[in-house]
């Protein structure tokens, strides 16, 4: 059984049909539902360099927390994940305005360590 650690998804505010106001959100930790807004907005047709830094239950000062830069600034620091467990096996991108937004995900990597050590 997948053990989803984290959602990341585009969001907005809809006015007749049309998205007014973008953002990012991600998911609440352990025990809630719902999402968290990351401050700020996004413009349609900009590539943005987005990278996690994910712990998972390994009993560190840092385990099941999430780290989210965006353009090489850290806007959340420490947020809970979704479930504690030794193991991220499940991430999810979406958008959360339905058809409304398009987005693409290009150079997709893995690597272990810190966001500093790549």
């Amino acid at each position: 059984m997948a053990n989803e650690a984290f959602r990341f998804k585009t969001s907005g505010k809809v006015e007749n049909g049309t998205v007014v106001d973008r953002y990012f959100i991600y998911s609440k930790g352990v025990g809630e539902s719902g999402y968290n807004r990351i401050a700020g907005t996004y413009s349609l047709g900009e590539w943005y360099t987005i990278a996690f830094t994910l712990t998972p239950d390994n009993g560190s000062p840092r385990a099941n927390t999430v780290d989210i830069y965006i353009n090489g600034e850290k806007v959340i620091s420490g947020t809970p994940l979704k479930k504690i467990s030794p193991s991220i096996d499940k991430l999810i991108f979406q958008t959360g305005t339905k058809d409304l937004t398009t987005y693409w995900i290009d150079d997709f990597v893995i690597w272990s360590g810190d966001y500093t050590d790549r």
